[in-house]
């Protein structure tokens, strides 16, 4: 626990040295060491970190035997070139971590307002945990994040093209294919109604979708009646109360953020970075960010609801809650009462803290990364 906790801190204490949001550069050094670092724990971790790390090696293994494996295609192949490279699974550890951190982090440093909060969030919220363990879904995940730069510039068909590579490695990542179409939607008053009463249907109707999914494609039937097929009930319900609570903020401060002229020109004159005073701007580009990012997060709600009934459904909610890096930052940086934004600063960092220890101590078997060993 002792070298999770160094790595949550450094994520601060390095950001508030280098001043890592005030220059490119400081910024590109924080990213640069801070992500490093997390991409080395990964790569040099033993197999017995990660509840599905040993699994994956079993398979890269028994794929390189010339055995028949049920993993999707995409895997295969990547676990049969490896096999020409080394024979030992730890190159497929040390391979994939590379992939999926220069592409988490990428995704970081591309789109986030405040590059230190977001790293933050990563490592306390999990994610850092989360993809030491679910290697094909990590993969899946680090491949789409690739895609949202396709999104991003208008290419839709190149993002659809990301996602299917990413289903080569994890059949779900599919489900984020709708991200397409809210990319030019806006997030209204409405929608925000029309949220919650979806989300109600949802929940009353959970077991009936997720039979209804079964029936869709064989492999989410292999589920019924598994361990998947039951929940954590009081961390599902808080998960779930997390994301709504981050969706209505997000979408409250978004509404009563206005920038007049006057007050963008003071704040230009003021402004210590170029990096500061995108985060302020209110553009085109920003504002249909913001929107798909609560966008996201409204979908990631939804499958939380679903967790309520069933857990599998946690695995869809992974592939949108990243998200959730880019929206919480995004959002403080709209406040415009400076007092209020160090507030939930503040008050974010704390829950942060919070559940990042509360899930080591009272959870440690929910990932699989207590202790960490390296394999050498």
């Amino acid at each position: 626990m002792i070298i999770y906790s160094i790595l949550l801190f450094a994520s601060l204490g390095l950001g508030y040295l280098l001043k890592a949001n005030e220059s490119d550069s400081a910024k590109k050094t924080y990213m640069l060491i801070m992500w490093g670092a997390m991409l080395i724990l990964s790569a040099v971790r033993a197999p017995t970190v990660g509840i599905d790390t040993m699994y994956f090696s079993r398979h890269f293994l028994a794929i390189n035997a010339g055995a028949e494996s049920r993993l999707e295609g995409g895997f295969v192949l990547f676990s049969r070139a490896l096999g020409f490279i080394s024979s030992d699974p730890q190159i497929l550890i040390i391979v994939s971590s590379i992939i999926i951190f220069a592409a988490a982090g990428r995704f970081v440093y591309l789109n986030s307002q405040d590059v230190v909060l977001s790293t933050f969030l990563f490592i306390s919220m999990r994610f850092f945990f989360l993809y030491m363990n679910m290697m094909r879904q990590a993969i899946a995940i680090a491949i789409i994040l690739i895609g949202y730069e396709f999104l991003k510039k208008r290419k839709d068909l190149w993002f659809c093209v990301f996602v299917f590579l990413a289903s080569t490695f994890h059949f779900a990542a599919v489900v984020v294919l709708p991200l397409v179409l809210f990319r030019r939607v806006k997030f209204s008053k409405l929608t925000y109604v029309l949220s919650a009463l979806i989300a109600v249907v949802i929940y009353l109707n959970a077991s009936a979708i997720f039979g209804f999914a079964a029936e869709l494609h064989p492999r989410v039937g292999l589920y019924l009646g598994s361990v998947f097929d039951r929940t954590t009930l009081i961390a599902s319900q808080m998960y779930a109360a997390v994301y709504f609570i981050i969706v209505t903020f997000a979408a409250a401060v978004m509404y009563r953020t206005r920038i007049t002229a006057e007050q963008e020109s003071k704040y230009i004159k003021n402004v210590k970075s170029a990096v500061q005073y995108l985060g302020f701007m209110e553009n085109d580009d920003f504002r249909t960010r913001s929107h798909f990012y609560v966008f996201a997060m409204v979908i990631c709600f939804f499958m939380a609801v679903m967790t309520v009934h069933a857990l599998i459904f946690h695995r869809i909610v992974e592939y949108f809650e990243v998200w959730l890096l880019l929206l919480i930052p995004q959002t403080i940086m709209c406040i415009q009462n400076v007092r209020n934004r160090h507030i939930i600063y503040a008050f974010v960092i704390a829950l942060g803290i919070f559940h990042f220890y509360i899930t080591l101590i009272f959870r440690p078997w929910w990932d699989g990364i207590l202790p960490y060993t390296a394999f050498f």
